[in-house]
């Protein structure tokens, strides 16, 4: 809680090793369902033993309920829960009490909740088990943020904030980003237009709650006190530029189409690279796959434009 960065156990598998953002000597290998087994069932357990620490596991991918993908191969829900099991079991002295946090961001992640409720987890899910999840907004290369949840999260984390917390601001965030023009029909228990509700479980009851309500024994209760790794109070945050200030909210009237002026202020435009806006029009409504995929939001990326005598970034004429 709190912990330094030294202190973390992290696992490193990536399906593409010549990617050149990743550096070759921290990807320990293809992800194969061995080699995932092994990690957790004797690497992870090694490492916990020899130096107790916080094991965090982050599973992004395609999946249908009770199953995640890694192509060719499948991991159901029971073979990570008995994997977690046997880990758990051979654990010593205080590593036995180290939290174990899994978060996963596929498709119908919310499925795997039940199975792999257990004391000292934290089990989160970008998606409730019968949703889709979506990708993030789709950078200049082309390619979109593999999971917006999970991505806001982790840009939540490194501002210093617990995993509570962090998974509030992510689940507001996806809701909004996810939400269509109309409401959906039989959208209980969450009763709004969203298509993606993200879950936590940490109380032990392989229930996840969408909303973490702070009363006594419920879910995000112990997440509240799990911080990882940085903090911008603690001076060792990555830096990222944040916004510090945006336009007030706008509502339009009958008939108009148009907003004349959006803003935003940021803490260092030295270092921003770009800034922008997406607008979804009235009514509109995401589409999810249906299948193992992540769903993505098709809309219009706009940038702002730098102005210097108000020290902000604006957009002007705004409509769609």
């Amino acid at each position: 809680r709190g912990l330094h960065e030294d202190d973390i156990q992290y696992l490193n598998y990536s399906t593409q090793p010549t990617d050149l953002s990743i550096d070759p000597d921290e990807i320990d290998g293809k992800p194969s369902r061995q080699a995932v087994q092994t990690a957790i069932t004797q690497w992870a357990r090694n490492k916990m033993n020899a130096k107790p620490a916080n094991l965090y596991i982050i599973m992004v991918d395609h999946g249908l309920e009770e199953v995640f993908y890694i192509h060719p191969e499948a991991i159901s829900a029971q073979d990570l829960k008995n994997w977690l099991d046997i880990l758990q079991a051979g654990l010593s002295g205080q590593a036995k009490s180290q939290e174990i946090i899994t978060l996963l961001g596929f498709c119908r992640s919310g499925s795997f909740l039940d199975d792999l409720s257990a004391k000292y987890r934290i089990n989160i899910a970008s998606a409730a088990a019968k949703e889709s999840s979506y990708k993030g907004p789709l950078d200049d290369d082309g390619i979109r943020e593999g999971e917006y949840f999970i991505a806001e999260f982790f840009k939540s984390v490194s501002l210093g904030k617990s995993v509570k917390t962090s998974f509030t601001d992510a689940t507001t965030l996806t809701e909004t980003f996810t939400a269509s023009g109309q409401a959906e029909s039989g959208n209980a228990p969450y009763f709004d237009t969203s298509l993606q509700h993200p879950l936590l479980d940490d109380n032990g009851d392989g229930e996840g709650s969408n909303e973490l309500n702070g009363q006594q024994n419920s879910d995000g209760e112990y997440s509240r006190d799990i911080f990882i790794g940085v903090s911008s109070i603690t001076g060792n945050a990555p830096g990222d530029v944040q916004l510090t200030a945006v336009t007030e909210q706008k509502f339009l009237g009958p008939g108009e189409t148009t907003v004349d002026l959006l803003w935003a202020k940021v803490d260092d435009n030295s270092r921003l690279l770009r800034i922008w806006v997406e607008i979804k029009p009235p009514n509109f409504q995401p589409v999810g796959t249906g299948g193992t995929g992540q769903a993505e939001l098709q809309l219009q990326k706009i940038y702002g434009l730098w102005n210097n005598s108000a020290q902000r970034y604006e957009w002007t004429n705004l409509t769609g």
